[in-house]
């Protein structure tokens, strides 16, 4: 899932940690630095990576004002949208990444 979907929700709904996200104060420096360590995929992937970057330059507030405003300007999510969503939250991949993610962000501030 792109770093987008999991700071303001457009991915997995409430089952992405993107709360934990909006509200981390972990530096990208020690995001990369747990990503290493817990989610070496996410931490190979340039593209995703930059994306997180920029996420993490932005403050809580900056972070929070940006997710109500993308929720806003999304509206609701389509049927066919919530069932992929559904299905990849229950799909091993998924859960892989879910968790690996949960972990990076409740691991980032030791490094």
């Amino acid at each position: 899932m792109a770093a987008a979907g999991l700071l303001f929700g457009t991915g997995a709904a409430g089952a992405q940690p993107h709360h934990r996200l909006l509200d981390t104060t972990c530096t990208f420096e020690q995001f990369r630095a747990a990503a290493q360590q817990h989610a070496p995929d996410l931490a190979a992937d340039p593209e995703r990576m930059a994306k997180f970057e920029k996420v993490l330059d932005m403050s809580v507030e900056e972070r929070h004002a940006k997710a109500a405003e993308m929720r806003e300007r999304m509206g609701e999510i389509p049927p066919e949208k919530r069932e992929r969503i559904r299905a990849w939250k229950e799909s091993p991949e998924g859960q892989a990444e879910i968790t690996a993610m949960r972990t990076v962000l409740d691991t980032c501030a030791q490094f």
